[in-house]
């Protein structure tokens, strides 16, 4: 190894790393998708319709007031986590 060019090991690593940012930052996007989903409904709807054309608009909207209505009741965030999901397979589909 001493006599090995450390540049491309180097490289290999820098990727995986970045690799790793990427996939976090995705996951990112797609929470704050999920939120502006719950919150403003039917025009966020149609953003993820836009990035995802594949999306079911009637079940994002089933999805977005139980989660609207759990919150308000208090009760956990079942609704919540199951935009997230749908958002998260959406994006891996579209990779």
């Amino acid at each position: 190894m001493r006599n090995e060019d450390p540049e491309p090991l180097q490289a290999a690593l820098d990727k995986v790393r970045n690799k790793h940012s990427q996939a976090t930052a995705e996951l990112h996007k797609l929470e704050q998708l999920r939120d502006r989903v719950v919150e403003e409904g039917d025009s966020a709807i149609g953003d993820v319709l836009e990035l995802y054309p594949a999306a079911d608009r009637q079940r994002l909207r089933q999805l977005a007031r139980q989660a609207n209505k759990e919150k308000k009741a208090g009760k956990p965030a079942k609704a919540f986590r199951e935009i997230f999901q749908m958002l998260k397979e959406l994006n891996e589909d579209s990779i």
